[in-house]
């Protein structure tokens, strides 16, 4: 919970600690340091990667679409991190194909008007809520503030370092960097919006996770203050039956019509049923 003080980080590996003997006492195996730092170069290199990818998406040549990337990332800090072999692959392919995008200027998003920055988690009833952002409005997702975190190298030879590493990574998960360990940290969103050169801020106000913790009128006020468009979002993150897939819809148009005054690419977009979507 306070893990930008790092009074706490010896406290952190502690309890890193704590699960290696654990684990040791309860399988009768030594834990394999040459394994955990082979794990370790694997992550190192998916963030190098990434780092690579963040330069190139704060330009109009980055062609990975929203959906994938945030799928793509998710399942690289929650399943991989350097686990598989395969994440590591596929990121050195994905890098080799959003470079040549920028070398040949390739431009996969020739409808973009707005370049939107989205804080907080998406629904995952909704998660081609970006695909229709672009097809109807033009508003491309090119940052999401959950993908920017586990960006730090790890130690390759300390141990007691690696093992920091660790315990940071696990203190900044998804979900938590930006929401926990001072108010802060939400705040980031308008360093972020200045860095992928945005023009948009959408905020989800995810009512499971109890939205932004009393912070939306500091975020606001923020915003305002700025001079940055930022709107609310909300959703239910599993249930649509809360808040409808056509409710978030319409939330994002009445914002794009009475703040941005834009009008959409494709007005049939602006009001369909999918309830039975599943």
């Amino acid at each position: 919970m306070r893990w930008r003080d790092e009074s706490t980080q010896e406290y952190a590996v502690a309890h890193v600690k704590e699960i290696i003997k654990f684990i040791e006492d309860t399988t009768g195996e030594k834990f394999d340091w040459d394994a955990f730092f082979k794990v370790v170069e694997n992550y190192n290199e998916e963030t190098r990667i990434q780092l690579e990818l963040w330069e190139l998406a704060k330009t109009p040549y980055y062609p990975v679409p929203a959906v994938p990337n945030l799928l793509f990332r998710s399942f690289q800090l929650s399943f991989s991190s350097g686990l598989a072999k395969e994440v590591v692959e596929v990121s050195r392919e994905m890098l080799k194909l959003c470079e040549e995008c920028y070398e040949k200027k390739i431009n996969m998003r020739p409808k973009t008007r707005h370049r939107l920055l989205v804080c907080g988690a998406p629904a995952s009833y909704y998660m081609h809520f970006s695909t229709w952002m672009y097809e109807c409005w033009g508003v491309n997702t090119v940052a999401v503030m959950n993908n920017l975190s586990h960006h730090e190298y790890i130690s390759t030879t300390d141990k007691e370092e690696a093992l920091l590493g660790v315990a940071k990574l696990w203190e900044q998960a998804i979900m938590r960097r930006h929401l926990v360990g001072g108010y802060e940290n939400m705040l980031e969103m308008f360093e972020e919006y200045e860095r992928f050169n945005c023009d948009m801020i959408m905020f989800y106000d995810d009512i499971t996770c109890k939205g932004s913790k009393s912070m939306t009128g500091v975020i606001q006020d923020t915003a305002n203050e700025r001079n940055i468009p930022l709107m609310w979002v909300s959703h239910d993150v599993i249930d649509p039956r809360t808040i409808s897939r056509n409710e978030m819809r319409r939330q994002f148009n009445d914002f794009m019509f009475t703040v941005m005054n834009e009008k959409p690419l494709d007005e049939s977009l602006l009001d369909f049923d999918d309830t039975m979507t599943w």
